[in-house]
């Protein structure tokens, strides 16, 4: 029986940290975001080339810009309404960092790992768009939604901050 070999997960910012160097720089608007994702897209595809000559046969996909819960909520459009007027990453870095009038996304502790992610509040129809995506993935696939939808935060309070 032959072994394969699989990653599930890989260090996604750069070998000298490009992608940290490359946020910094696009949050303060020293380069555009076609060369912010330039630098992403050349981080992973570096990442995908080191596993591959490692001989990895199943390599995992794991990048983002930022966080993956955070990924979950922007590519399923499950942006809070307080979020409305932003669009593209805009949008994605409003949740993540906050703007102008709006706060960021809370961020919580990931069970019991020393990892913090974004968590979007719960809104009822959001919240059920979720559900009804995981009924329709595989399970391989619907793992990130699967957990986005267990780590969800309940609905804020009425007397809660904005």
């Amino acid at each position: 029986m032959a072994l394969s070999t699989a990653t599930i997960g890989f260090p996604r910012i750069g070998v000298k940290r490009e992608m940290k160097f490359a946020l910094e720089k696009y949050w303060a608007g020293a380069i555009r975001q076609d060369e912010l994702l330039e630098v992403a897209q050349n981080v992973q595809t570096h990442a995908w080339d080191l596993q591959a000559a490692a001989g990895v046969q199943c390599i995992g996909v794991d990048s983002t810009l930022y966080d993956q819960m955070l990924d979950t909520t922007f590519m399923l459009g499950l942006a809070p309404t307080r979020f409305k007027d932003f669009t593209g990453l805009d949008l994605y870095f409003a949740m993540a960092r906050g703007a102008t009038g709006v706060i960021a996304l809370d961020m919580s502790k990931f069970f019991d790992t020393n990892y913090h992610y974004l968590v979007r509040a719960a809104i009822s129809q959001a919240a059920e768009k979720q559900r009804h995506l995981t009924r329709h993935l595989d399970k391989p696939a619907s793992r990130g939604v699967y957990t986005a939808v267990k780590v969800v935060a309940p609905p804020p309070r009425a007397d809660s901050r904005p």
